[in-house]
């Protein structure tokens, strides 16, 4: 039994999502082209995991997105927490404190898109 690990990339050089299909043990990794992306030009993009959960309008919620909760008046970034707990958390950028990623936070964007224009497009 295992779950479905999913990834996206963010292009830096096209400023555009893409969608990582395979992974391999080599630090290769294929785009939706097909095509192998690997040494220098894998700097290109920037690797977010999907932490397997959905915002509150069922959208899924990865590493790097920006999420609005509660009483919080900025979004909060989501990031994986290797501190003891192992877990992708919410964080306030600046600050140590973490909230757990709730069904009731509403993906806004990503860091590398903050006003989320590209995000819909590639994230179902």
């Amino acid at each position: 039994m295992g779950r479905e690990i999913k990834f996206r990339c963010w292009d830096k050089i096209d400023k555009r999502w893409r969608i990582a299909l395979r992974l391999s043990l080599f630090g290769e990794f294929y785009t939706c082209t097909g095509k192998a992306i690997h040494g220098n030009k894998a700097k290109r993009f920037i690797l977010m995991q999907r932490t397997g959960l959905k915002d509150c309008k069922g959208q899924a919620i990865y590493e790097g997105d920006l999420v609005k909760y509660a009483d919080y008046s900025k979004p909060l970034i989501v990031e994986w927490c290797d501190d003891g707990c192992c877990q992708f958390r919410a964080k306030l950028k600046g600050y140590g404190n973490t909230e757990q990623l709730k069904e009731e936070m509403e993906v806004i964007g990503n860091i590398h898109d903050p006003e989320g224009k590209k995000h819909k497009a590639v994230i179902k």
